[in-house]
């Protein structure tokens, strides 16, 4: 195989974990006693650090469906008038798996699940919004690799269904976002239960990537948001 799932078997599981550490830029309003999944705070930060001109969102664990973060920009402010003023919005889903998959049976899948969350996320969004129309950017985040050709189709035909813009990260993208940016994989994995040996692991699988060290050959096809 081209890939060695066995061996991101034994890393993606641990990012599915739960934890209340939130950096409080990320948070809305203060959540006693809130459970984050530790993916989706990481992707979230790590975003946040490349777009800082949005203000970013973390939600707290709720099952399937909902809105896993969100960034919002105001595009024109008048003073007096902030609450009115017109705005662009990143929604985002994170989905990462107990056990990687082929990647055929990846490609499969992928579709329909981001499909039926960002529809449910849309539904939420527009509570969210009030009544406002903002222009959205949907942002499917997977803990698995798609073909090219495939993720191209799956998102011209989820920007239609959803009359959004959508852009799909997989594995390999996000593999390079945290590489880049260990120190904040590191933050998070200390401040949640995850033993030494756990964080060890983290840290050398994503550092060994960002090095080029050998382990997976990764190519992103990330582009800034």
């Amino acid at each position: 195989m081209s890939e060695n799932l066995v061996e991101k078997d034994r890393i993606w599981p641990l990012l599915r974990r739960n934890t209340d550490f939130l950096p409080h830029h990320l948070s809305l309003t203060e959540q006693i006693g809130a459970r984050y999944q530790v993916f989706e705070v990481l992707v979230t930060w790590i975003l946040s650090e490349k777009n800082r001109d949005f203000h970013w969102i973390v939600t707290r664990v709720q099952g399937d469906g909902g809105i896993d973060f969100i960034g919002r920009r105001a595009l024109l402010t008048i003073r007096g008038q902030e609450s009115l003023a017109p705005e662009f919005a990143i929604i985002g889903q994170c989905k990462v798996r107990d056990q990687l998959r082929s990647l055929k049976k990846r490609s499969d899948d992928a579709f329909s699940q981001l499909e039926r969350d960002f529809r449910a996320s849309l539904k939420e969004w527009e509570q969210t919004a009030a009544g406002r129309v903002v222009p959205k950017l949907m942002v499917g985040c997977l803990a698995d690799r798609l073909e090219p050709a495939s993720r191209a189709t799956s998102e011209r035909e989820l920007s239609r269904l959803c009359d959004a813009s959508v852009t799909i990260l997989d594995i390999d993208d996000i593999s390079l976002l945290i590489a880049d940016r260990i120190d904040l994989l590191d933050e998070i994995t200390c401040a949640t239960a995850f033993t030494g040996e756990e964080r060890d692991r983290l840290r050398v699988y994503f550092s060994n990537l960002g090095d080029n060290g050998g382990r997976c050959n990764v190519k992103s096809q990330y582009k800034p948001l």
